[in-house]
Protein backbone atom coordinates (compact mmCIF):
# COMPACT_ATOMS: atom_id res chain seq x y z
CA UNK A 1 0.00 0.00 0.00
CA UNK A 2 1.59 3.45 -0.74
CA UNK A 3 2.31 5.69 2.17
CA UNK A 4 1.49 9.15 -0.01
CA UNK A 5 -1.08 11.08 1.54
CA UNK A 6 -0.99 8.71 4.52
CA UNK A 7 -2.69 10.04 7.71
CA UNK A 8 -0.61 8.97 11.01
CA UNK A 9 -1.56 10.02 14.59
CA UNK A 10 0.84 9.53 17.60
CA UNK A 11 -0.47 9.94 21.00
CA UNK A 12 1.82 9.13 24.06
CA UNK A 13 0.81 9.10 27.84
CA UNK A 14 -2.13 10.87 29.16
CA UNK A 15 -1.19 14.45 27.32
CA UNK A 16 1.21 14.27 24.40
CA UNK A 17 0.14 13.96 21.16
CA UNK A 18 0.87 14.46 17.69
CA UNK A 19 -1.72 14.49 14.86
CA UNK A 20 -3.02 15.91 11.87
CA UNK A 21 -6.99 17.00 12.52
CA UNK A 22 -9.32 15.17 9.56
CA UNK A 23 -11.35 17.72 7.62
CA UNK A 24 -14.76 17.91 9.00
CA UNK A 25 -14.56 18.22 12.30
CA UNK A 26 -18.58 19.31 13.09
CA UNK A 27 -20.59 16.10 12.69
CA UNK A 28 -23.70 14.53 13.82
CA UNK A 29 -24.29 11.07 14.26
CA UNK A 30 -26.53 8.75 14.58
CA UNK A 31 -25.57 5.05 16.57
CA UNK A 32 -27.31 2.27 15.16
CA UNK A 33 -26.60 0.01 17.58
CA UNK A 34 -24.85 -2.76 18.53
CA UNK A 35 -25.20 -6.61 19.41
CA UNK A 36 -23.11 -8.72 21.66
CA UNK A 37 -22.84 -12.45 22.15
CA UNK A 38 -21.03 -13.46 24.82
CA UNK A 39 -20.17 -15.43 27.93
CA UNK A 40 -18.14 -13.61 30.14
CA UNK A 41 -17.26 -10.57 27.53
CA UNK A 42 -19.93 -7.93 27.60
CA UNK A 43 -20.85 -5.07 25.17
CA UNK A 44 -20.98 -3.01 28.10
CA UNK A 45 -18.43 -2.85 30.73
CA UNK A 46 -18.65 -1.43 34.20
CA UNK A 47 -17.29 2.35 34.95
CA UNK A 48 -14.15 0.71 36.69
CA UNK A 49 -13.13 -0.93 33.23
CA UNK A 50 -14.19 2.19 31.22
CA UNK A 51 -11.26 4.26 31.46
CA UNK A 52 -10.42 5.16 27.97
CA UNK A 53 -11.96 7.24 25.27
CA UNK A 54 -10.88 6.46 21.91
CA UNK A 55 -8.74 9.49 20.23
CA UNK A 56 -6.87 12.60 21.39
CA UNK A 57 -9.81 14.64 20.28
CA UNK A 58 -12.71 12.73 21.82
CA UNK A 59 -10.11 12.27 25.34
CA UNK A 60 -10.06 16.52 25.12
CA UNK A 61 -13.96 16.74 24.37
CA UNK A 62 -14.99 14.21 27.29
CA UNK A 63 -15.54 11.89 25.28
CA UNK A 64 -18.28 13.78 22.99
CA UNK A 65 -16.88 13.09 19.76
CA UNK A 66 -16.22 9.28 20.19
CA UNK A 67 -18.98 8.43 17.81
CA UNK A 68 -18.30 11.44 15.39
CA UNK A 69 -14.51 10.74 13.98
CA UNK A 70 -13.83 9.80 10.88
CA UNK A 71 -10.51 7.91 11.03
CA UNK A 72 -9.60 4.38 12.27
CA UNK A 73 -11.29 5.16 15.34
CA UNK A 74 -14.45 4.90 13.69
CA UNK A 75 -14.01 1.15 12.93
CA UNK A 76 -14.87 -0.01 16.61
CA UNK A 77 -17.20 3.62 17.85
CA UNK A 78 -18.99 4.43 14.35
CA UNK A 79 -18.16 2.61 11.69
CA UNK A 80 -20.27 5.51 9.57
CA UNK A 81 -17.35 7.45 9.90
CA UNK A 82 -15.24 5.71 7.59
CA UNK A 83 -17.34 6.60 4.82
CA UNK A 84 -16.11 10.36 5.06
CA UNK A 85 -12.22 8.79 4.83
CA UNK A 86 -10.61 10.66 1.96
CA UNK A 87 -7.03 8.60 2.23
CA UNK A 88 -5.20 5.48 3.74
CA UNK A 89 -4.61 6.30 7.84
CA UNK A 90 -2.72 4.48 10.24
CA UNK A 91 -3.44 5.61 13.47
CA UNK A 92 -1.57 4.58 17.15
CA UNK A 93 -2.18 5.23 20.18
CA UNK A 94 -0.34 4.69 24.10
CA UNK A 95 -1.48 5.41 27.48
CA UNK A 96 -0.76 5.59 31.30
CA UNK A 97 -3.23 2.52 32.88
CA UNK A 98 -4.82 3.40 35.83
CA UNK A 99 -3.92 1.36 38.56
CA UNK A 100 -5.24 1.41 42.40
CA UNK A 101 -3.54 0.01 45.57
CA UNK A 102 -5.28 -0.77 49.01
CA UNK A 103 -4.80 -1.47 52.36
CA UNK A 104 -7.30 -3.16 54.30
CA UNK A 105 -8.09 -3.68 57.79
CA UNK A 106 -10.75 -5.59 59.82
CA UNK A 107 -12.81 -8.30 59.32
CA UNK A 108 -12.22 -10.46 55.93
CA UNK A 109 -15.89 -10.83 55.02
CA UNK A 110 -15.98 -7.01 54.91
CA UNK A 111 -13.10 -5.06 55.30
CA UNK A 112 -12.55 -1.28 55.60
CA UNK A 113 -10.24 -0.32 52.69
CA UNK A 114 -8.05 2.82 52.67
CA UNK A 115 -6.49 3.09 48.46
CA UNK A 116 -5.00 5.48 46.39
CA UNK A 117 -5.09 5.47 42.33
CA UNK A 118 -1.42 5.02 41.48
CA UNK A 119 -0.10 5.37 37.77
CA UNK A 120 0.15 1.91 36.25
CA UNK A 121 2.12 0.31 33.31
CA UNK A 122 2.47 2.36 29.87
CA UNK A 123 0.92 0.52 26.72
CA UNK A 124 -0.99 0.78 23.51
CA UNK A 125 -4.45 1.43 23.48
CA UNK A 126 -5.59 2.00 20.06
CA UNK A 127 -3.94 0.63 16.57
CA UNK A 128 -6.08 0.46 13.59
CA UNK A 129 -5.83 0.91 9.68
CA UNK A 130 -8.12 2.20 7.14
CA UNK A 131 -7.67 2.00 3.16
CA UNK A 132 -10.31 2.73 0.15
CA UNK A 133 -11.76 -1.14 -1.28
CA UNK A 134 -10.61 0.59 -4.97
CA UNK A 135 -7.06 -0.73 -3.75
CA UNK A 136 -8.27 -3.97 -4.77
CA UNK A 137 -11.39 -3.55 -6.32
CA UNK A 138 -10.84 -1.29 -9.16
CA UNK A 139 -13.90 1.31 -9.50
CA UNK A 140 -15.74 0.14 -5.82
CA UNK A 141 -16.33 2.71 -3.24
CA UNK A 142 -16.18 2.78 0.45
CA UNK A 143 -13.69 1.81 2.99
CA UNK A 144 -12.32 -0.86 4.88
CA UNK A 145 -10.93 0.14 8.72
CA UNK A 146 -9.21 -2.85 11.21
CA UNK A 147 -8.96 -1.73 14.91
CA UNK A 148 -7.83 -3.18 17.55
CA UNK A 149 -8.78 -1.54 20.86
CA UNK A 150 -8.39 -1.56 24.51
CA UNK A 151 -12.09 -1.37 25.67
CA UNK A 152 -11.54 -1.93 29.34
CA UNK A 153 -8.83 -2.47 32.04
CA UNK A 154 -9.09 -2.81 35.69
CA UNK A 155 -6.05 -3.43 38.26
CA UNK A 156 -5.97 -3.49 41.99
CA UNK A 157 -4.46 -4.76 44.72
CA UNK A 158 -5.14 -5.44 48.59
CA UNK A 159 -2.83 -5.75 51.15
CA UNK A 160 -2.56 -5.44 54.95
CA UNK A 161 -0.67 -3.90 57.71
CA UNK A 162 -2.42 -5.99 60.70
CA UNK A 163 -4.55 -9.54 60.26
CA UNK A 164 -7.85 -9.99 59.57
CA UNK A 165 -10.67 -11.69 61.78
CA UNK A 166 -12.84 -14.36 60.29
CA UNK A 167 -16.08 -15.70 61.22
CA UNK A 168 -15.96 -16.70 64.97
CA UNK A 169 -12.14 -16.99 66.62
CA UNK A 170 -10.46 -17.09 62.98
CA UNK A 171 -7.65 -14.67 61.74
CA UNK A 172 -6.06 -14.37 58.65
CA UNK A 173 -2.56 -13.49 58.78
CA UNK A 174 -0.33 -11.95 56.02
CA UNK A 175 -3.21 -11.55 53.46
CA UNK A 176 -2.89 -10.39 50.01
CA UNK A 177 -5.34 -9.76 47.05
CA UNK A 178 -4.41 -8.67 43.17
CA UNK A 179 -6.63 -8.83 40.69
CA UNK A 180 -6.60 -8.05 36.78
CA UNK A 181 -9.45 -7.38 34.15
CA UNK A 182 -8.63 -6.71 30.01
CA UNK A 183 -10.92 -6.14 27.65
CA UNK A 184 -9.33 -6.13 23.78
CA UNK A 185 -11.83 -5.31 20.93
CA UNK A 186 -10.60 -6.50 17.47
CA UNK A 187 -13.36 -4.67 14.54
CA UNK A 188 -13.27 -5.12 10.96
CA UNK A 189 -15.58 -2.92 9.45
CA UNK A 190 -16.81 -1.10 6.14
CA UNK A 191 -18.17 2.38 5.35
CA UNK A 192 -19.49 4.34 2.63
CA UNK A 193 -21.30 7.79 1.69
CA UNK A 194 -24.33 8.79 -0.28
CA UNK A 195 -23.58 10.06 -3.80
CA UNK A 196 -24.40 13.80 -2.11
CA UNK A 197 -21.49 12.97 0.24
CA UNK A 198 -23.57 14.11 3.73
CA UNK A 199 -24.68 10.94 4.76
CA UNK A 200 -22.19 7.71 5.51
CA UNK A 201 -23.42 4.71 6.81
CA UNK A 202 -21.16 1.64 8.55
CA UNK A 203 -21.12 -1.61 9.89
CA UNK A 204 -19.14 -4.08 11.10
CA UNK A 205 -17.75 -7.42 12.90
CA UNK A 206 -16.25 -7.19 16.99
CA UNK A 207 -14.66 -9.59 18.64
CA UNK A 208 -14.43 -8.84 22.37
CA UNK A 209 -11.68 -10.97 24.28
CA UNK A 210 -11.86 -10.50 28.14
CA UNK A 211 -9.13 -11.70 30.50
CA UNK A 212 -9.76 -12.20 34.14
CA UNK A 213 -6.74 -13.02 36.86
CA UNK A 214 -7.23 -12.70 40.35
CA UNK A 215 -5.82 -14.18 43.30
CA UNK A 216 -5.78 -14.30 47.05
CA UNK A 217 -3.53 -15.44 49.42
CA UNK A 218 -3.25 -15.54 53.60
CA UNK A 219 -2.64 -18.34 56.34
CA UNK A 220 -5.90 -19.21 58.27
CA UNK A 221 -5.14 -19.58 61.83
CA UNK A 222 -6.91 -19.39 65.05
CA UNK A 223 -7.41 -17.05 67.76
CA UNK A 224 -4.18 -18.46 69.45
CA UNK A 225 -2.14 -18.43 66.47
CA UNK A 226 -2.28 -22.36 65.20
CA UNK A 227 -2.83 -22.66 61.57
CA UNK A 228 -6.14 -24.24 60.96
CA UNK A 229 -5.79 -27.22 58.42
CA UNK A 230 -6.16 -26.85 55.36
CA UNK A 231 -6.60 -22.97 55.63
CA UNK A 232 -2.97 -22.12 54.03
CA UNK A 233 -4.52 -20.15 51.31
CA UNK A 234 -7.66 -18.21 51.25
CA UNK A 235 -8.87 -18.33 47.88
CA UNK A 236 -7.01 -20.30 44.93
CA UNK A 237 -5.39 -18.27 42.19
CA UNK A 238 -8.23 -17.67 39.34
CA UNK A 239 -7.83 -17.21 35.44
CA UNK A 240 -10.68 -16.98 33.41
CA UNK A 241 -10.74 -16.22 29.45
CA UNK A 242 -14.19 -15.22 27.69
CA UNK A 243 -14.66 -14.52 23.68
CA UNK A 244 -17.97 -13.00 22.17
CA UNK A 245 -19.38 -11.75 19.24
CA UNK A 246 -20.58 -8.06 18.23
CA UNK A 247 -21.93 -6.09 15.56
CA UNK A 248 -21.56 -3.07 15.04
CA UNK A 249 -23.26 -0.34 12.97
CA UNK A 250 -23.94 3.71 12.46
CA UNK A 251 -24.40 6.70 10.50
CA UNK A 252 -23.03 10.05 10.03
CA UNK A 253 -24.44 13.09 8.68
CA UNK A 254 -22.41 16.02 7.59
CA UNK A 255 -25.34 19.68 7.56
CA UNK A 256 -24.87 21.47 4.57
CA UNK A 257 -22.25 24.11 4.35
CA UNK A 258 -20.10 22.22 7.18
Amino acid sequence: MSTEGMKIMLQIGNNGRKDIPAAHLCRVFISVGVLSISGLAQAQVSDLLSAFDAGSRASGAGGSLSGASADTFATSNNPGGLGFVDRPQVQYAQKNLPSFKNVASGKYEDPTLNGSEDRGSTRYTHFGVVFPVSQFSPGASGNIGFSYDLGGYLEDTITVKSDLSYGSGFVIKNFSQKRKVTQDLYTLAYGNNSRKGSVAYGFGLTVVNQKLDFAQTGSLTDSNGTPVPGGGGVIPAVSANGIGIGIVAGLQYIPPNH
